[in-house]
């Protein structure tokens, strides 16, 4: 199955439009989680340094800065701030206490750029260290600075965005992967739908698309759907019905109105013999019509049953040429046969011959004269093609569907006719589960008819 149908589902679309909705609001909360945690772990160890700085400065060592180097020197590893690194200057910015493999000197300079009237944070940032501390001006001009190494906390706290991204980029990915099968039952779904309407449009009435017990809206669609083309079909079938009967009435009833112009035809003369023969020509073709009609709405409803028997290809041909032979020599046409000698195929002869013989008439009707039509019947697999190919001025494209259609015909100079011939030919295709297909040559047009071979209807 084509990815890109799947991906274009509109069931895929949306898990995937929420998973990258929810990609978006997971990474923004990895860096805010991350940014709150540093500011928690800096609150933190700001509120420890001040403990350590109120406790020094409740022992009053913040008056000198000697003092305080030997506080630091005889308490420098205690149980509570253990990891608290301190650095102790007097007041000519000379180093009493500190470890310098840490910071070296020229790093800890920048400690006395700091204004000394108040308190200030400081941070240190190295490859291997991140000092966080505050600096304590003190009384005799020196300099305290208290600090922890914030990396190890820092690359701590890193782990839980990142484990936190992971599980819900985890989560999202399951979504899609969840969501990809309900995705492709659907859109099977909505493609079954879809071919059903197809074959509906291109003639086959009888095709429903059948839910299967689902209850959501697919399968109230697909009810829907069938309800409709049910429907659909009934209506059609009632017009058909309709036409057929009324031509059947009326068929009658114009029978005895002939027969009586006729009657009358016998005493009179003169110019009411002629409109009385013309109201008979008349009557006549409104009877053919009738019997167009309702030939049409028997071979469309299936009222007529097919008498399949294997057809031999060439006499097929040759029967439906010999009764045009007269009309084709008039036109000085050239007709061509391309067909296998030994090929045959299983359908109901009269049927066939009648739809050939609709197709040949309008390609000698449409052709100009000393042209050329070919006569041509192969086969692929289990499908027989039978051609007619003329010279004529072919179909509008915009017609070509419709021409199928009944009562529709292109309207051109010194043509007659009611539109029923293709819609018989396209009746009896489908009838042979087939179909009647029109393409333009340029010149020309192609009339094919296609039918299965089966020997059983």
């Amino acid at each position: 199955m084509p990815v890109r149908l799947i991906i274009t589902s509109s069931s895929f679309r949306q898990a995937a439009y929420v998973a990258f909705f929810c990609l978006i609001i997971s990474s923004a909360s990895i860096f805010i989680s991350d940014h709150f945690l540093k500011e928690v772990m800096h609150t933190h160890l700001k509120n420890m340094i001040l403990d350590d700085i109120k406790a020094k400065s409740s022992l009053k060592l913040f008056e000198d800065s000697h003092k305080l180097t030997n506080y630091l020197t005889n308490h420098e590893q205690t149980q509570k701030y253990d990891e608290l690194i301190s650095y102790t200057f007097d007041k000519n910015k000379a180093l009493l206490h500190g470890d310098t493999s840490v910071l070296n000197l020229d790093e800890l300079k920048s400690i006395f750029q700091l204004p000394r009237r108040h308190m200030a944070e400081f941070t240190f940032h190295k490859k291997k260290h991140v000092l966080f501390g505050i600096v304590v001006p003190l009384s005799d001009g020196g300099y305290y600075y208290a600090s922890y190494n914030i990396l190890p906390m820092l690359n701590n706290t890193r782990i839980i965005p990142l484990m936190t991204g992971a599980v819900l980029f985890t989560v999202l990915l399951s979504i899609l992967i969840i969501s990809l099968p309900f995705s492709i039952r659907n859109m099977l779904r909505v493609n079954k739908i879809l071919d059903v309407m197809h074959e509906y449009a291109n003639g086959k009435h009888q095709v429903r698309v059948m839910n299967n017990g689902y209850n959501d809206e697919f399968g109230r669609l697909s009810d829907e759907t069938d309800l409709l083309l049910s429907r659909t079909e009934k209506l059609m079938e009632q017009v058909r019905t309709a036409n057929s009967h009324i031509a059947h009435e009326l068929k009658t009833p114009l029978t005895r109105v002939k027969n009586r112009l006729i009657n009358t035809s016998a005493i009179v003369e003169g110019q009411a013999l002629d409109e009385l023969e013309e109201a008979a020509k008349e009557i006549d073709r409104v009877l053919y019509l009738f019997r167009a009609i309702m030939k049409l709405t028997e071979v469309e409803n299936g009222l007529l049953s097919l008498k399949r028997e294997p057809i031999h290809s060439v006499k097929l041909l040759q029967d439906v040429t010999e009764y045009y032979d007269p009309l084709i020599e008039q036109h000085n046409i050239s007709l061509k046969i391309s067909v296998n000698k030994n090929h045959s195929f299983y359908a109901d002869y009269a049927l066939i011959l009648q739809a050939v013989a609709n197709l040949l008439d309008n390609a000698i009707k449409y052709a100009p004269d000393s042209s050329k039509i070919i006569l041509r019947i192969n086969q692929q697999l289990d499908t027989t093609y039978i051609q007619i190919i003329d010279e004529g001025p072919g179909i509008p494209e915009n017609m070509l569907s419709q021409v199928k259609e009944r009562f529709q015909r292109i309207k051109r100079s010194g043509t007659k006719g009611f539109g029923l011939g293709l819609p018989f030919v396209q009746a009896v295709a489908e009838r042979h589960h087939g179909t009647l297909s029109l393409a333009n040559c340029t010149p020309g047009l192609m009339a094919t008819i296609t039918c299965r071979n089966e020997s059983v209807t």
